[in-house]
């Protein structure tokens, strides 16, 4: 089963990790409304304007906080 994520990629470690999941959708259009959502909640608390993201397909499901490495993609 595939799973659309929604990933924070200033963790990213290069060649290790694309950065780490924020959050897990059922849609790409609800994954980009999170984004959004994130977005907003990123600006309000003052910790920057704009959070470099990826929406991306998993073969299997991570949860919040959990690294994603080349080898999850779909």
């Amino acid at each position: 089963m595939k799973t659309i994520v929604l990933i924070d990629t200033r963790p990213e470690l290069p060649g290790e990790t694309i950065g780490t999941v924020i959050s897990t959708y059922g849609t790409m259009l609800a994954a980009f409304k999170g984004n959004e959502a994130f977005q907003a909640q990123m600006r309000a608390s003052g910790e920057k304007s704009h959070i470099r993201t990826k929406i991306v397909t998993l073969k299997a499901p991570l949860g919040a906080g959990e690294p994603v490495r080349p080898a999850h993609l779909a």
